[in-house]
């Protein structure tokens, strides 16, 4: 008698704690998803920031404003304020409205005779892209992007051609991605191709049209610049866990891999 009322009360003890440990699992994770949704302040852009203009000058020229953004929301690096300790500090490159501000966009000043600020070692080169080819304006300076291209195959020999003009139903396009990840140093409209000085041509498909300052080394600048006059480039945008890798890329005629028939084939 005395064991199986020995065994009962071991078993209401039990049922209380496992009861409590679930209560108290379900209120942390109620207080961690209310807490992601906290708003924090965070600084907006409200008017263009030019690089090189300094840190303290963005702070007091009304060139920002505060605004809340909920935290699991907030972009890594974001500011509440501009800091004392950013008096030596000046915008690496410019920066368009509506951006968040984060620390990594001020820095010390670099001397350069470009007037961009460019990281060491690297060597700034442009590259024309449409509204699409740019994830519909999205990119901007400080942010990471991987560069695709698409271009017509030769012969079936699975080389590019050269050639992104003289083209006819019969030929094989191919796209590839040609840059894994590249720092997007500055942003701004390209000038309308083949249009005279002071007409207004908007209508012009060109108009649409963006060009797109990167950082890279000079094999990769010679790649873009030979894909820029060759080909057709393509930007996407990445974030800190987007993952690139090289692969054989697609094509009409399924010679670099299966994608259209329903897989993907990677070296």
């Amino acid at each position: 008698m005395n064991r199986r009322i020995l065994m009962t009360a071991v078993a209401v003890i039990l049922a209380l704690v496992g009861t409590g440990a679930v209560y108290v699992y379900v209120k942390n994770a109620d207080s961690r998803a209310v807490a992601g949704k906290q708003p924090t302040d965070v600084l907006i852009v409200d008017k263009p920031i030019p690089a090189g203009t300094a840190a303290q000058d963005v702070s007091a020229g009304s060139y920002l404003r505060v605004d809340q953004l909920p935290s699991d929301a907030t972009p890594q690096g974001s500011v509440e304020q501009i800091g004392t300790r950013w008096e030596s500090d000046v915008a690496t490159a410019d920066i368009q409205p509506g951006q968040v501000v984060l620390r990594d966009m001020f820095g010390t000043k670099v001397a350069t005779t470009s007037g961009l600020a460019i990281p060491k070692g690297k060597i700034a080169v442009s590259v024309r892209l449409t509204t699409e080819g740019d994830v519909s304006g999205y990119v901007q300076p400080g942010s990471q992007i991987a560069i695709f291209d698409t271009f017509i195959l030769l012969d079936g020999k699975n080389v590019p051609s050269g050639s992104k003009t003289s083209s006819d139903k019969n030929d094989n396009w191919a796209t590839m991605l040609l840059l894994r990840r590249v720092d997007v140093l500055a942003v701004s409209k390209a000038a309308p191709n083949g249009t005279k000085a002071g007409l207004d041509d908007a209508n012009s498909a060109d108009t649409a049209t963006l060009l797109v300052t990167v950082a890279v080394n000079q094999i990769d600048a010679a790649r873009l610049i030979h894909v820029a006059q060759t080909g057709m480039p393509y930007a996407a945008l990445l974030s800190d866990s987007s993952i690139t890798r090289q692969a054989r890329g697609v094509d009409n005629q399924n010679r670099l891999g299966t994608i259209f028939a329903g897989g993907i084939r990677t070296p």
